[in-house]
């Protein structure tokens, strides 16, 4: 008889609520004092910061809104009323609403950052660009983010096992994985995550779910 047997795949990040809480907290860099010829350097030691902050509240906004990168850099304060969030989102044309005083990771946070930037995107640019940038923030403050996972694959028959840090496994797609996720452990009702996620089916909803038995 045959067997279906699952495929393999790279393992999935989804952070918690405390790690999403550390990366909002922490403070990247402060200002550098240089000698007059290196004024080129201090400019782009600033502009690099300036960066690295919007990188961070963009992905911790993010987290707490549950959406993709392409309707991240797609919020202006016509999306906002009375507390909700909604938007058409972009890939499937569903509109989607996050009450984010009971649906938010932290809405003191997410009101936080809002209101930092006028209720638009703190980052807007390229995803690749993006990506990359989040990965120098998470490496750089360290700790948790740095620690080794391995990953088998399955590829033409053949197991292979990688070696990655787990920096480099979170993408701007963790912070919606990680929204699902956290809903489902507080015990939200599925029909609300549903809603603000904008998933039309219980199937491609539960790939996003991701903890082990120690979350």
């Amino acid at each position: 008889f045959e067997v279906d047997i699952p495929r393999y795949t790279p393992c999935k990040i989804s952070l918690t609520p405390d790690e999403i809480s550390h990366i909002y907290h922490f403070k990247i860099g402060k200002e550098e004092t240089y000698n007059f010829r290196q004024k080129k350097v201090t400019k782009l030691r600033k502009n690099k910061i300036a960066t690295l902050e919007k990188v961070r509240d963009m992905f911790v906004l993010s987290c707490n809104l549950g959406q993709r990168y392409s309707d991240m850099v797609r919020i202006s304060p016509e999306n906002f009323r009375n507390g909700q969030f909604s938007i058409v989102q972009q890939k499937t044309g569903n509109k989607c609403f996050v009450p984010i005083n009971t649906l938010s990771i932290d809405p003191k946070i997410t009101f936080a950052i809002l209101e930092k930037y006028g209720y638009h995107a703190p980052y807007v640019g390229d995803i690749t660009n993006y990506n990359s940038y989040l990965h120098q923030l998470l490496h750089y403050i360290g700790e948790e983010f740095n620690e080794e996972i391995n990953i088998d694959n399955k590829i033409n028959g053949i197991i292979t096992r990688d070696t990655k840090q787990r920096y480099q496994m979170i993408s701007s797609h963790s912070a919606r994985r990680s929204f699902a996720t956290i809903n489902t452990l507080r015990n939200t009702p599925r029909s609300k995550i549903l809603m603000a996620t904008g998933h039309s089916s219980e199937k491609a909803f539960v790939r996003y779910i991701c903890y082990d038995e120690e979350n």
